[in-house]
């Protein structure tokens, strides 16, 4: 179970290679997806299937992890966050939880906020912090991704202890 070719080894999921990639991307690194050929040279179809699938994702949420900064929220196993410009993008693990309550931004009001590509979701920002509550079905299982347009640069914020 690891990231390079190894005859009948057990591959790393669709989710788990993406929250990785997000992970790293929230905390304000890089990462170098290894991909190992077999014997031959040749990449084995589970991997070439693997990493189409990672890049159609990539080509629906790409704003979200190019070209972004890490934070303002550290990431963890529920969550992580990128920001770029006056957005914040909340990457969104768990599909099973009903609302997040994320710490308060200070001095920072999320104008909008809502699914990347998708719906509008409702918030409540208060002096104790912001409440998400989600539909039952969550439009990604990997990762679904939710924007927060905010009235100042995202990317001067402070990192923000979660």
């Amino acid at each position: 179970n690891q990231w390079a070719w190894k005859p009948n080894d057990k591959m790393k999921s669709l989710k788990e290679s993406l929250q990785t990639l997000v992970r790293t991307a929230g905390g304000n690194g890089n990462l170098l997806y290894n991909v190992g050929p077999m014997m031959d040279g040749r990449i084995e179809e589970r991997q070439v299937q693997l990493l189409a699938n990672m890049g159609n994702w990539l080509k629906k949420y790409s704003e979200s992890v190019y070209n972004t900064k890490g934070g303002p929220y550290k990431p963890n196993k529920i969550y992580a966050t990128t920001r770029k410009g006056n957005q914040i993008f909340l990457h969104v693990f768990k599909t099973d939880t009903a609302e997040i309550k994320l710490p308060l931004i200070p001095n920072v009001q999320i104008k909008k906020a809502y699914f990347m590509k998708g719906a509008p979701l409702s918030i409540q920002q208060d002096e104790t912090g912001i409440l998400l509550k989600f539909p039952a079905k969550m439009p990604d299982e990997n990762d679904s991704v939710i924007v927060f347009d905010l009235d100042k640069n995202a990317e001067l914020l402070p990192l923000i202890d979660n």
